[in-house]
């Protein structure tokens, strides 16, 4: 298969993965910042409401907390995705140094931070300020973003899934390298019903926007 063909295979998969999430959607619009930089998308929106404050003072005792999201392009009024972006983030107290240790995963990318006030944890791991995700290839139209954000996925098998590929050299626009045809394992992961529950999940869509 061509990387054009493996790249819209897991979009495709992708899609279906977010499908039971798109009918929420429909009815969520989140304002956010769209910016082009040539072949590429750079989006700016908060997603803060995925945390409550039974989540928050849970952080305290240690124990970690992720933040998965998953993005993807879609023209307006349409099913069929045409780009995608994932962005894991996690946060976790030092009991002994008392501070909060936040680390994020995006394409190609890792940052880890280390923060005194709880309220900074949160925001960093729920809020992006441009994030890529490409638009080679994509016609001129009208588009929107769908974004899924999930809170302590259950799944350990779909968290290890997105890390590995969160990690390989496939640059900031979430296009796939050469060879990159063994993710058909990995799509397994987004249609599997058994690894979309979560501690808590929000959907929404962006608002509409002309390419």
């Amino acid at each position: 298969m061509s990387r054009r063909g493996v790249r819209s295979a897991l979009v495709a998969a992708l899609v279906v993965g977010l499908a039971s999430s798109d009918a929420c959607a429909a009815k969520n619009v989140r304002k956010m910042g769209i910016e082009r930089d040539g072949d590429v998308l750079l989006v700016s929106f908060g997603y803060t409401d995925i945390w409550d404050e039974e989540s928050r003072e849970k952080i305290d005792s240690g124990l970690p907390t992720t933040i998965l999201m998953r993005m993807t392009l879609v023209p307006a009024g349409k099913k069929t995705a045409l780009g995608f972006s994932l962005r894991n983030a996690s946060v976790t107290y030092d009991l002994w140094e008392e501070v909060y240790h936040v680390d994020i995963e995006t394409e190609g990318v890792e940052t880890s931070v280390v923060v005194e006030d709880r309220d900074e944890a949160v925001k960093l791991t729920s809020k992006v300020k441009k994030h890529p995700i490409g638009i080679e290839d994509v016609p001129p139209g009208e588009y929107r973003l769908r974004v899924r954000v999930d809170r302590n996925p259950v799944s350990k098998e779909v968290l290890a899934g997105v890390k590995s590929w969160l990690k390989r050299p496939v640059g900031s626009t979430g296009k796939l390298g050469p060879g990159e045809d063994f993710f058909g394992d990995f799509i397994t992961f987004f249609i599997n019903k058994k690894i979309q529950k979560a501690e808590k999940t929000r959907t929404f869509r962006s608002q509409k926007f002309t390419l």
